[in-house]
């Protein structure tokens, strides 16, 4: 199952053998093009800024970024991946030369000058300004509250317990709120965009704790009547975002958090969400997301 965010991109040129090599030959034939770019004074280069609503996880000693404003995810290679840590880290493209100058995760870097490394930075990140991935400056996201992410950390390693969910009590009710959200959802998708509905999931909900005997009284049932509804008329979708957020939104409704997790596969890529409360995976088996990375959690 696919999270929508599903059109994967390379951002960095790819060949086979020496991924380092590659990316510099690339960047030594732009170079003399522009030579102001190699003869500049390293102190001199600003800072670049990650877009808001971009977010990265390491997958295999490389990387993969994940534009949720412009709904598209990245693969990154090893160094490009390291280049990306350094812009985490606030950065400028002479310091993160540096940094990578000193690397010793990466032997080929170490026979090429500071210079020779700050064109292949800048290099770079031109290419991830140009994907609308790096900004000037620190912008925020238009219209509302900037969007939040919990530190990614493992997807659960916990799951509901089968036989607690089959004696769960169905009822009318949690089927009408579920059918309600999955509604809703789907046309203000349409209407406001990812961004202001992951805004509205982040502020929805009542302050304070869960109501005692949430898992029992709440969860199970909320659970069980999302199943009941998926088996006949969504069993197979590769709709997991969506369907993920609609039994978050009934959950934060009745006053249960949770949260909406991101998960990514490099290769083959492959991108999947799921919903979880205090480490346990509410509507996914553990089997299913352990070899996730996370990426984001909203």
């Amino acid at each position: 199952m696919h999270a929508p965010v599903g059109r994967a991109r390379s951002a960095v040129a790819r060949g086979s053998g020496n991924v380092f090599a590659n990316e510099l030959a690339v960047v030594r034939s732009s170079s003399v093009r522009d030579d102001q770019t190699r003869s500049r004074r390293l102190d001199e280069v600003m800072a670049p800024r990650i877009k808001p609503g971009v977010y990265f996880a390491l997958a295999l000693g490389e990387g993969v970024v994940m534009d949720v404003v412009d709904n598209r995810y990245y693969g990154l290679t090893q160094l490009s991946a390291e280049i990306w840590k350094g812009l985490e880290r606030g950065q400028d493209t002479a310091m993160i030369a540096r940094t990578l100058a000193g690397s010793k995760d990466m032997p080929d870097v170490s026979a090429v000058s500071v210079e020779e490394l700050c064109a292949v930075v800048d290099e770079q990140v031109r290419v991830w300004r140009a994907a609308g991935l790096v900004v000037p400056e620190d912008l925020g996201t238009s219209g509302g509250p900037p969007l939040r992410s919990r530190p990614a950390g493992r997807p659960a390693s916990r799951e509901l317990d089968g036989a607690c969910l089959r004696a769960a009590r169905l009822s009318m009710r949690n089927l009408a709120r579920l059918w309600v959200a999955t509604r809703w959802l789907q046309h203000a998708l349409r209407r406001q965009g990812l961004i202001a509905v992951l805004r509205r999931f982040q502020s929805s909900g009542r302050a304070g704790r869960d109501p005692r005997g949430a898992m029992d009284e709440i969860v199970y049932p909320m659970v069980r009547a999302y199943s009941v509804i998926r088996r006949p008329f969504a069993q197979g979708n590769s709709d997991c975002f969506e369907r993920s957020l609609a039994l978050g939104f009934a959950l934060r409704d009745r006053g249960v958090s949770t949260e909406l997790c991101v998960g990514v596969e490099k290769f083959p890529f492959f991108a999947h969400a799921w919903l979880e409360r205090e480490g346990i995976a509410l509507n996914d088996r553990v089997e299913n997301i352990r070899t996730q990375t996370v990426i984001a959690r909203f």
